[in-house]
């Protein structure tokens, strides 16, 4: 008896070795050039830059699925569910400005951040310091050099995924771009359709808030040698997949002609 578990017990571990996926990486199926046959291929960081990347991109995406985050000026801590959902459910029943709820609403200094402090927050989740980090400070500090961050400009053809879009009251860590000129990003948004507490929203194939400009781009030294690689792609495709899985889609009643005449229900 004693035999015969032996063998079952290294299969199972060596099952758990070839399946196990770390965390900067991800496995995928792949068919092979042979008909009818399909291989699994491992994708993961290439290199330091890439890992912290996929670090950041990893934080970015734990955040943006937690729908109990409320949009708070000023605020820079995310706590449990129950706690969070006490800072929105005092948002919602007394209509607080977004610039008061940290005084009005105990709960919201446990739970709920602004565009700044969602930045700071995944930037310290993935390694990347603890100083928190404001749209003024970045135009500030990057003028005198003394930053983590290397200056791209301001055009948004020079962007990459992981580098943080800076707007005259605002900043958004941006994801792509496409051919349409139209964005993929995430930030911190007061005004989210359906949540009236605002919160933590990605955005997908969408325009800058408020139609507002870059005043600068801003990439984190860190990530200076990182890539388009596929694990960064599979993030940010997850990231945009579990988003649009998220929303409610109405359907829409078909029109009816004008000279069609509806019966009356019994």
């Amino acid at each position: 008896m004693r035999s015969a578990a032996l063998p079952f017990a290294l299969f199972v571990s060596l099952l758990g070795t070839v399946f196990y996926v770390p965390q900067t990486s991800f496995a995928a199926t792949r068919k092979s050039s042979k008909p009818g046959v399909t291989r699994m291929v491992r994708a993961s960081a290439e290199n330091p830059s890439e890992r912290r990347l996929v670090a950041l991109l990893d934080a970015v995406t734990a955040l943006s699925r937690r729908d109990d985050i409320a949009y708070v000026w000023g605020g820079r801590a995310t706590s449990s569910p129950v706690v969070c959902t006490a800072c929105q459910s005092c948002i919602e029943k007394r209509k607080v400005n977004p610039y008061r709820r940290l005084a009005q609403c105990p709960a919201c200094e446990q739970c709920g951040v602004d565009c700044s402090g969602f930045v700071s927050r995944v930037m310290r989740a993935a390694g990347l310091g603890s100083t928190r980090i404001t749209s003024q400070s970045l135009i500030r500090h990057t003028k005198k050099r003394d930053l983590s961050f290397k200056l791209v400009g301001r055009s948004l053809d020079l962007a990459r995924p992981g580098d943080l879009i800076v707007l005259p009251d605002h900043v958004v860590i941006f994801l792509d771009r496409h051919e349409n000129r139209k964005l993929d990003y995430v930030h911190a948004s007061r005004f989210i359709p359906g949540r009236p507490a605002g919160g933590i929203e990605v955005v997908e194939s969408g325009d800058l808030p408020r139609g507002q400009k870059p005043v600068t781009i801003l990439r984190h030294k860190a990530f200076e040698g990182a890539g388009n690689s596929a694990a960064v792609r599979h993030r940010i495709k997850a990231m945009l997949g579990h988003t649009m899985r998220k929303k409610k889609i109405k359907p829409v009643p078909p029109a009816i002609p004008n000279n069609v005449r509806l019966a009356r229900a019994h």
